[in-house]
């Protein structure tokens, strides 16, 4: 998930749930970043026994109890896990994306 704060201080910042596999990504506008509505949308969307990489959000502990294989990655330590698993394909989007909505200065 990811943050786009207007630029304007009065405005609650919107958060966007993205989610990539093989290429593709499918992403919109959530309510919230918490536990309940992200897990929601990836049992949605995800099918079951799929690995899930995320980074260390607090929101996404547990989905191994859902039946999803979770791996984490630490951006604090580097872009990879021990395992070589990423974020880099969602973090590609997320980059592209702000990059586009900059030029409309639609993006903090």
């Amino acid at each position: 998930d990811t943050v786009f704060d207007p630029c304007e201080r009065h405005h609650r910042p919107t958060v966007i749930l993205g989610l990539a596999c093989e290429g593709r990504v499918i992403c919109g506008v959530v309510s919230d970043r918490t536990r309940k509505t992200l897990q929601a949308l990836i049992e949605k969307y995800v099918q079951t026994g799929s690995t899930v990489v995320t980074d260390g959000w607090r929101a996404y502990n547990g989905l191994d109890e859902k039946g999803y294989r979770h791996v984490t990655v630490n951006h604090s330590v580097g872009i990879f896990n021990d395992a070589g698993y990423s974020t880099c394909e969602i973090d590609s989007f997320w980059a592209t994306l702000r990059r586009t909505m900059r030029s409309y200065k639609q993006v903090a």
